[in-house]
């Protein structure tokens, strides 16, 4: 959100998770620029931190960061996720941040804009609307991972004109869904579904109870299995940004376009 609004960061998180460390919609937007980087996979390097001598520290979608809070605070003033609250909505996170670089107005156009972008998704996929959509993460030890309730796997689903079935509460999110109980997404439309990897996935299509599910039957099912869905498409969807979704649209708007026309074949 920061290169959304015209600042460049002298420091960021590149996991190694991610392919070349860096999501490709800031990438594209830094024109080939390459912020210093840290991993995070041993807490905020609060040193490395200290040494860029940044402005403003923005670590708003950062969970843990309330464990840190005080010592980045003592470096620079810091905009942070409260860790008692769900994941603040893009459209707010956009304008705290806005708000604490003193771009407000630009944070509300920004909005719109994006807001615009978002609307214009099912009237170029018309087949998308009012279908039911699920992301499940993983299919592992008799459990399907479903994203939903308290989590925002969803959020930008039903922003794009879906709906997630009714049914489903926070405590299925935490949960997930055992093998036995997949017969509740019997009416299932689309799932976008991110698998550890290909053996993984084709052991859940292979299922007794998976094999009777229309979602499976009528190829409704988007797998995120190339390298960059795993990991820079699923932060698009589950912590979408400005940059990130018109991104995420491009990647993935024809293949869910797609599941939605099978469902209704």
């Amino acid at each position: 959100m920061l290169v959304a609004l015209g600042v460049t960061p002298v420091l960021i998180e590149a996991p190694t998770w991610i392919p070349n460390g860096i999501n490709p919609w800031l990438s594209e937007a830094l024109g080939g620029q390459r912020p210093e980087g840290f991993t995070g996979a041993d807490g905020l390097p609060l040193e490395q931190i200290a040494n860029a001598e940044p402005d403003l520290i923005v670590g708003i979608n950062s969970y843990g960061i309330g464990e840190t809070y005080e010592q980045l605070s003592a470096i620079a003033p810091t905009v942070a996720w409260d860790e008692e609250q769900r994941q603040l909505p893009w459209q707010d996170q956009t304008r705290l941040i806005g708000q604490a670089l003193g771009k407000s107005a630009e944070a509300d156009a920004l909005v719109s804009q994006t807001e615009a972008t978002i609307a214009g998704f099912p009237a170029d996929h018309p087949a998308v609307r009012g279908k039911s959509v699920l992301f499940a993460v993983g299919a592992y030890d008799g459990v399907l991972g479903i994203g939903v309730g308290d989590t925002s796997y969803n959020d930008l689903f039903t922003e794009m004109g879906m709906v997630v079935p009714d049914g489903f509460d926070p405590s299925v999110a935490e949960n997930g869904l055992s093998f036995e109980q997949l017969d509740a997404l019997q009416d299932l439309d689309i799932m976008i579904f991110q698998p550890t990897d290909q053996a993984e996935y084709d052991a859940f299509l292979g299922l007794r109870l998976a094999q009777t599910l229309p979602v499976v039957q009528k190829h409704g099912i988007v797998a995120l299995l190339d390298p960059v869905d795993a990991g820079s498409t699923v932060i698009g969807i589950r912590k979408p940004t400005p940059l990130s979704i018109p991104w995420v649209f491009n990647r993935l708007g024809d293949r869910i376009e797609e599941a939605a026309v099978n469902s209704g074949a």
